[in-house]
């Protein structure tokens, strides 16, 4: 009876510590930056796939910022601003104006997290693609945007590139 009731017990000591743990997605590497781009499938899947639009509200909306939004939007002109002159730093160019649909993922404290982008010009060569990718990449590793939070946010909207 005393060895049948020890192993109920332990029995239900990992039924309930199992429920307790998180479940964790393994193909998702936890803040480690990442960029998606809309013309690769793959890329897309894996970014809905974080589902990062529930857990990272967008500053830029003024219903959420409400008080705050002139700094926001002050921390949106930095990020665009300052990604740009790297872009020029780096000798890159697009060879022809480009808009772009960026939206970009934040830890709390302001360091990129995740970026997610749609370039809304057709005729963008995969080599540029890549090349942008691998700049922004470099840019996220040293970029902290002016703006904490006591959670992840976002903000994203329409950008322009002139060369």
């Amino acid at each position: 009876m005393m060895k049948k009731l020890a192993s109920v017990f332990i029995l239900s000591v990992l039924i309930i510590g199992c429920k307790n743990k998180p479940i964790e997605n393994p193909n998702i590497v936890k803040n480690a930056f990442e960029i998606f781009d809309a013309s690769v499938p793959d890329d897309v899947i894996k970014y809905k796939n974080y589902n990062l639009d529930d857990t990272c509200p967008n500053l830029l909306d003024p219903r959420i910022s409400k008080d705050e939004i002139n700094e926001v939007n002050n921390a949106w002109i930095d990020l665009n601003k300052n990604l740009g002159n790297y872009l020029i730093k780096q000798d890159f160019t697009w060879g022809m104006k480009i808009k772009v649909w960026h939206k970009f993922y934040f830890d709390k404290d302001g360091k990129l997290n995740k970026y997610f982008f749609n370039l809304l010009e057709d005729n963008i060569e995969k080599e540029k693609r890549e090349q942008y990718k691998t700049l922004v990449k470099e840019f996220a590793a040293n970029y902290k945007l002016p703006l904490t939070k006591d959670s992840p946010f976002a903000q994203c909207g329409k950008g322009a590139f002139y060369n």
